[in-house]
């Protein structure tokens, strides 16, 4: 049995809508490859509405956030309108959230303002998780000493969480580690050389898996869009690279996120 522990099951994305027919059709194909639970994360308010949605899915865990994309000045009305989805629906963790400097000039004005614009926003949500006695779910890239900054500055291991879609440096990958965090590869991440040695040296029971479904593999091919059902594929690397019969590795995922989404 797989999780996929990262997925926008009901991100539009390129799409006006999404009906309970678009979800059902996905899980299908998921139960079909043995992935019996799928964390579905919203990290932008315009999607909260979808619950309608997600609800009708028990095998759905839900998460949601505000993604560091969303950062503004003033981002209170946001926080209100997920605070108001917590309440109201009781999540499994606040995600994701985070830092992302990727395409940042850190060394101008502007990208100086955002990458503020972020920290803000990914304090706060931290500060609510702690409210909810929630973990966090993080994206970070590009931003490992702030990363780490901020998550000591707010002790962040008292709620623990997950890095999603890992692509941290090894001294920031071996602290988080020592904090408690786990860490969570994807179709895009295994296509990267310098994944082996950070699976390798990463305790089974620190890893989880996901697709960040429907995200596009950005290499070799920018047409190969990735679903759930692929977690499956996912574990099968990874438990190789782990030197690990599937089974066992996938039963190690599983008792992991049960225990952080407190299943």
């Amino acid at each position: 049995m797989f999780i996929d522990c990262h997925a926008h099951i009901v991100h539009p994305f390129n799409f006006t809508t999404i009906t309970q027919d678009d979800v059902e059709e996905v899980i299908a194909a998921a139960r079909e490859r043995e992935v019996h639970h799928i964390v579905s994360v919203s990290s932008n308010p315009d999607y909260f509405t979808f619950y309608d949605i997600e609800k009708c899915f028990e095998n759905l865990i839900r998460v949601v956030g505000i993604q560091r994309g969303l950062a503004q000045d003033e981002h209170s009305t946001m926080l209100s309108s997920l605070k108001e989805q917590i309440e109201l629906t009781k999540p499994k963790a606040i995600g994701e959230i985070g830092l992302d400097y990727t395409s940042l000039d850190l060394e101008s004005a502007k990208g100086e303002a955002v990458r503020k614009r972020q920290q803000k926003l990914f304090r706060k949500q931290i500060l609510m998780a702690r409210e909810f006695d929630l973990p966090v779910v993080i994206h970070a890239a590009e931003a490992d000493r702030d990363l780490l900054g901020i998550l000591e500055e707010q002790h962040a291991e008292e709620i623990g969480g997950m890095i999603h879609g890992c692509s941290c440096g090894r001294e920031t990958r071996e602290r988080l580690l020592d904090m408690g965090f786990l860490l969570s590869f994807g179709p895009s991440q295994l296509e990267r050389p310098e994944t082996l040695e950070m699976v390798k040296q990463t305790p089974a029971e620190h890893l989880l898996t996901e697709t960040d479904a429907p995200a596009w593999l950005r290499f070799p091919d920018t047409s190969v869009e990735f679903q759930p059902a692929d977690v499956s594929e996912v574990a099968g690397k990874l438990a190789r690279m782990k030197g690990m019969e599937l089974g066992d590795f996938a039963n190690a995922v599983l008792k992991s996120a049960t225990s952080l989404f407190n299943l």
